[in-house]
């Protein structure tokens, strides 16, 4: 997949038993729903590039880009979603210019 990544960020995968996943995406690249904390409940596509070192960080892109790279800074948090279970909590740490 070739894609532009807008963002850096620490990621938090949600388990199980707190209504996430049994285990985090194995793939380097994972594509879900998305919305930012800030924004209430809209939702858009998101693709993460999970960083070899684990799934505890990754790049963040979106499938339409002028609808989430506006909204991008450090210390933003955006909620990874499937479907309407929230899966992973994000913190942007870097925007990528």
């Amino acid at each position: 997949m070739n894609h532009k990544f807008s963002a850096k960020a620490k990621v938090h995968w949600l388990n199980a038993a707190h209504g996430g996943r049994k285990c985090p995406p194995v793939g380097p690249i994972y594509a879900a729903t998305g919305r930012f904390e800030e924004n209430g409940g809209e939702l858009f596509s998101v693709v993460l590039r999970l960083s070899e070192n684990g799934s505890e960080q990754a790049e963040i892109g979106f499938i339409a880009p002028e609808l989430g790279v506006s909204k991008l800074a450090p210390g933003v948090r955006l909620f990874i979603t499937e479907g309407f279970r929230t899966v992973a909590k994000c913190e942007i740490v870097e925007v990528i210019k």
